[in-house]
């Protein structure tokens, strides 16, 4: 009994100094406790800050706010993606009916940002979820790593840490892959007026995300029409 006690011991260790050794030092455990969470039915508003009277209207403003406050705030490089990496592809903006932006942070970066763990102020705050170092994507109560808040209304931008894989490709915990040669070298550039970065190869990446019909502004979305780098809202006959 007390030789297997001890060979359990040693197998700890030695696990235990592997992993300390780890350059990424990310562990694959069980599921975590949800960290972050919305309001019912209003799935991009926070459930402590939201408030049900906040219309797209409210949020678009909103999240122009919190994305100036945060690159000024971090000195991290923010990739834009997925909705936001549409917005940017067309006219460097917003899609006008989309209700949240998503960022991710690159592995080399990752470090530097949990250092804004718990930073606030009377506006906003930024959160990192603890879970963030299980990489395990069964973890699916878990996949946003990061946040920044609205403490007025709720609104929040996403962020998501991407690690390599050593194979070539990023991968993040919600089961996105992307090809490194398509996210490197970041571009540097401007979103709603704010610095940020995008994929080396955009088009790649969003068509890779969502398919070829992204890249055409009339299969966007039904309800409008991209005219003069602008979109406009089809009107109700």
């Amino acid at each position: 009994m007390l030789l297997w006690i001890l060979l359990l011991w040693i197998v700890w260790f030695v696990s235990y100094i592997c992993a300390s050794r780890s350059k990424t030092k990310v562990i694959k455990g069980p599921p975590g406790q949800k960290f972050f969470h919305e309001m019912a039915g209003r799935p991009h508003l926070d459930a402590q800050y939201g408030k049900p009277t906040v219309t797209n209207s409210d949020i678009i403003p909103e999240l122009r706010f919190l994305l100036s406050e945060l690159v000024k705030t971090c000195k991290c490089d923010f990739v834009l993606m997925y909705g936001g990496l549409i917005g940017w592809y067309f006219n460097g903006h917003l899609l006008p009916w989309d209700d949240d932006i998503d960022v991710i942070i690159l592995q080399n970066g990752i470090k530097q940002f949990v250092k804004y763990d718990g930073m606030e102020t009377s506006r906003w705050i930024i959160k990192v979820n603890p879970n963030y170092k299980n990489r395990n994507c069964n973890d699916v109560h878990n996949k946003i790593d990061a946040r920044i808040i609205s403490k007025q209304m709720g609104v929040f931008i996403d962020i998501t840490f991407f690690w390599e894989d050593g194979s070539g490709y990023f991968k993040a915990k919600d089961g996105n892959v992307f090809r490194r040669n398509h996210i490197l070298p970041l571009k540097r550039t401007l979103f709603e007026g704010q610095p940020v970065c995008v994929p080396g190869e955009v088009e790649k990446v969003l068509i890779h995300k969502y398919g070829s019909n992204v890249v055409q502004p009339s299969l966007v979305n039904k309800n409008w029409m991209f005219v003069d780098n602008v979109w406009k809202k089809f009107k109700k006959m």
